[in-house]
């Protein structure tokens, strides 16, 4: 891991068309969505402001948007969006155990943060957005710009927030596709309940890879068959206080062959298990919740044997866990607000391969300010910091004789500040400048090593410092954003 970021100064001016994109609403039956230039924003700041009285480049994905993009599920919506590039690893872009797909926000590599709900979704720098259906989605802020200071490591590219829907409309949808591909999900809502449940073939194809340029001879690669089921479910517990849980499970099979003989030589497996239990309370200037997730993957490899295979061997095995708990109260000070928040994270991660297996374990602690000063009617002042603790990191490998060897890293912390202002031009106009640091810990697997990488147990947070000048204006039905951003 690199000390620190590479800088680059980029131009990006942003122009948002008219208030109707191109296409036709998939659902006839939702409720006409009410669309404005300033909608009001809740990621950027931790609080609920509008677009133009943040100091951030915002974009907002709101409901009529995500229906008339057709998507399926929150990577395809993501996919055209300012800013941001995506990369997708496997068949028709699913992800393939390790290698998720990837949103890389203003060239950030690594550097994306992805919340649900406001809850972080990164287990040791890899999340799934294509498990999370669209059909459960009331709403998908992008905040571009480092985030570290009001949401920890991994937004040193920006910040993503899934907002799920708190009440569904029943309907059951059915489509099919190209190489065999059939998607089935239903909705249901009643009451205080709601469900959103997909079952996904992804079918099959030939030929999916090729040889490089010049070679006659190797191997190449066919998809066999795929699968992905998926439940989102959140009952409202009491006014302000929501349970959800997510669970999806993606299967699929990749088959070897010789270019030449056109024999297969090997099969492949890969098995990929999320679940996600988040309760979260929002209620008169308090936020707080407690979650628990986990990433299960798995990667077989299966042999010919005669006519037939041999049984499964594993590859590699690995399930992590991410307990998140966060507190965070918004005090009026006369005409200034005061933000402080807490948060802790507990990540674990269990390891098998093919001659070792390993645990490893961190405690991360934050506490977190921000303090939004008026200076007058049109200028606004804000003050943001955070302190990071990663303590108790550790890793344990258990040898195939039965040895075990426990490896330790230093005790990191990290504190990051942020100043932005912000000048409310008129109504529909404002200017807002910022700089700050950003910082993202190292994974896991980075410290202490997987089967294919080595350890770096003195690797330390890498770190680097932002800037920001940017203009918005709302006109009409067009919306023009400017930004120059180091």
């Amino acid at each position: 891991m690199k000390k620190s970021l590479n800088k680059s100064a980029l131009m990006a001016a942003l122009i948002t068309g008219s208030v109707i994109w191109g296409g036709t609403a998939v659902h006839a039956e939702e409720p006409e969505q009410i669309f404005t230039l300033d909608p009001m924003v809740v990621t950027a700041q931790r609080m609920e402001t509008r677009d133009l009285d943040t100091p951030a480049a915002v974009e907002v994905y709101d409901i009529k948007r995500i229906e008339e993009s057709g998507a399926n599920n929150a990577f395809d919506v993501l996919q055209n969006t300012l800013g941001v590039t995506i990369q997708s690893q496997g068949f028709n872009g699913a992800a393939m155990g390790t290698m998720t797909s990837k949103i890389m926000i203003r060239g950030a590599q690594v550097g994306t943060l992805v919340l649900l709900n406001g809850v972080p979704m990164n287990m040791d720098g890899k999340y799934n957005l294509e498990d999370i259906p669209s059909d459960a989605i009331e709403k998908i802020e992008v905040v571009r710009g480092g985030g570290s200071v009001l949401y920890g490591s991994e937004a040193t590219g920006g910040v993503i927030n899934i907002i799920t829907k708190k009440t569904i409309k029943s309907r059951i949808k059915v489509s099919a596709g190209n190489f065999g591909k059939e998607r089935y999900d239903i909705s249901l809502g009643a009451g205080k309940f709601s469900i959103v449940a997909g079952l996904e073939n992804r079918g099959k194809a030939e030929g999916i890879s090729s040889l490089a340029d010049g070679k006659t001879t190797g191997n190449v690669f066919d998809y066999a068959k795929g699968e992905r089921k998926s439940v989102m479910w959140n009952y409202q517990i009491a006014d302000g206080l929501i349970f959800t849980h997510n669970y999806s499970k993606n299967e699929h099979r990749y088959l070897q062959k010789d270019a030449v003989s056109k024999k297969y030589t090997e099969m492949r497996d890969y098995y990929d298990t999320d679940n996600n239990f988040l309760l979260s309370y929002d209620k008169d200037d308090w936020q707080a919740h407690v979650s628990y997730g986990t990433q299960e993957k798995t990667y077989d490899k299966i042999s010919p044997s005669g006519n037939g295979w041999k049984a499964p061997t594993l590859n590699s095995w690995r399930k992590g866990h991410n307990t998140n708990l966060n507190v965070q109260k918004k005090f009026d000070v006369g005409r200034n607000i005061l933000l402080v928040g807490a948060s802790f994270q507990k990540e674990d991660m269990d390891l098998r391969g093919t001659s070792n297996s390993m645990s490893y374990d961190r405690d991360n602690y934050s506490l977190y300010l921000s303090y939004d000063m008026s200076l007058n009617e049109k200028s606004n002042l804000l003050f943001n910091m955070r302190e990071t603790w990663a303590v108790g990191s550790k890793a344990t490998e258990t040898k195939k004789n039965g040895a075990k060897i426990t490896t330790e890293n230093d005790d990191l912390s990290k504190f990051t500040p942020e100043v932005q202002y912000l000048y409310k031009i008129n109504d529909d106009s404002s200017f807002y400048a910022k700089a700050g640091k950003s910082f993202r810990m190292p994974n896991l697997t980075q410290i202490y090593g997987t089967s294919n990488i080595l350890p770096t147990t003195d690797l330390k947070p890498e770190q680097g410092t932002h800037y920001e000048i940017g203009y918005k204006l709302n006109e009409n039905k067009r919306s023009w954003r400017v930004a120059l951003f180091s």
